[in-house]
């Protein structure tokens, strides 16, 4: 019964969540599931699609799955090929309470070591990259079976250096263990690899100098932002100015990414590029230096000087950004209404699985 249940709502969910879901791509992601748990039984529940480019990591696809046992959830690539499982996550119940926390923490330095043995083993095609750094991302408290655990989420990203002696970190790839710090249990793994770096090393130095990449920032960002104003009806004063640091020294990410901020990766449209990715682009009353606006991380092209991904807008700050006399528009409300017509389906789908165990109780 418990079968028939999971492959009706995967069905449901596939139908809801991406009418475009290739069912036979479905299957195969079912049976990528399979072989890698060994186990040709398992009936996975599909539960949503992803292939929303979020920077500069290049196109992909991907299934999520629940109702497998022992693991919170799975995650396969469908495209690009081939088919493969590219994420999990065990349950607690599947390893917290057989950690023996009599045994004292590893030091941060060892659980690096023994998460990047790990990663080095299980990422496909490590060795395609001549650098890789690793770093501890969060400290995640897990509390049951008498036991406290803080394990570690540790990211592992490769990078280039160029001629000229500059750090160039390649986005499309890269990898996040998760490990529980007494024995060194891995207890979660998430990759992706979404691109070969296909660009020559000549193609690895920029055309443009940092100060240059700021300045087409600014204008770039400038207009960007007007066109989305004109949209509602508003213009930019006179006295606003934009100004876009490349380094923000107070960035976290700063010892991560080194002082050049040099990326290659791509959009979904882009190809692979070369790139500046500045830190941060601030709105400032000219007159009075206020700060009334702030953006962080915009793509310039490092060669063109193109805007390849438009930056991301921090909360309203105290002293908001007013066009002629009126508040900024609320962009971030036009994308929540957006998501209304999904938040209807997911309360639909949740009537209808809340449905259908009643029933599978009944009887």
């Amino acid at each position: 019964m418990r079968r028939a249940l999971v492959i009706a709502l995967s069905l449901i969910a596939a139908g809801i969540l991406n009418a475009q879901t290739d069912e036979q791509l479905l299957q195969d992601a079912i049976q990528a599931i399979r072989n890698f748990l060994g186990d040709q039984s398992i009936t996975p529940l599909f539960t949503s699609e992803d292939k929303r480019v979020e920077l500069f990591e290049g196109p992909f696809r991907e299934f999520d799955f629940d109702w497998v046992p022992g693991y919170y959830g799975i995650k396969v690539r469908v495209s690009p090929p081939p088919i493969v499982v590219v994420g999990w996550m065990k349950t607690n119940d599947a390893w917290l309470p057989h950690v023996n926390t009599n045994l004292p923490e590893k030091s941060d330095d060892e659980l690096l070591t023994l998460a990047r043995n790990y990663a080095s083993q299980n990422f496909p095609g490590w060795q395609d990259f001549p650098n890789w750094q690793g770093k501890i991302m969060a400290r995640i408290k897990d509390s049951g079976y008498g036991k406290t655990v803080r394990s570690r989420s540790i990211a592992f990203a490769p990078y280039f250096v160029n001629s000229d002696g500059e750090k160039i970190m390649f986005e499309p790839a890269g990898c996040n263990v998760g490990i529980e710090p007494h024995e060194g249990n891995i207890i979660s793994f998430r990759w992706w690899y979404n691109l070969k770096m296909t660009l020559p090393s000549d193609r690895l130095n920029t055309t443009l100098s940092p100060l240059e990449a700021e300045a087409i920032a600014e204008i770039a960002v400038r207009n960007w932002v007007a066109q989305q104003l004109a949209e509602e009806g508003y213009s930019i004063p006179n006295n606003i100015v934009f100004e876009a640091t490349l380094a923000d020294p107070k960035d976290p990410d700063q010892g991560w990414w080194g002082d050049s901020r040099l990326v290659v990766g791509a959009t979904e449209t882009s190809g692979l590029r070369l790139a500046y990715r500045i830190d941060k682009i601030e709105a400032k009353d000219a007159n009075t230096g206020k700060v009334l606006e702030k953006w962080i991380y915009a793509y310039i092209d490092a060669h063109t000087g193109e805007l390849l991904i438009t930056p991301r807008k921090l909360c309203l700050l105290d002293h908001s950004l007013e066009m002629t006399g009126q508040r900024l528009p609320a962009f971030e409300m036009r994308s929540f209404y957006r998501w209304v017509p999904a938040l209807g389906v997911i309360l639909v789908s949740v009537f209808l699985i809340i449905l259908l165990v009643h029933r599978a109780k009944r009887r």
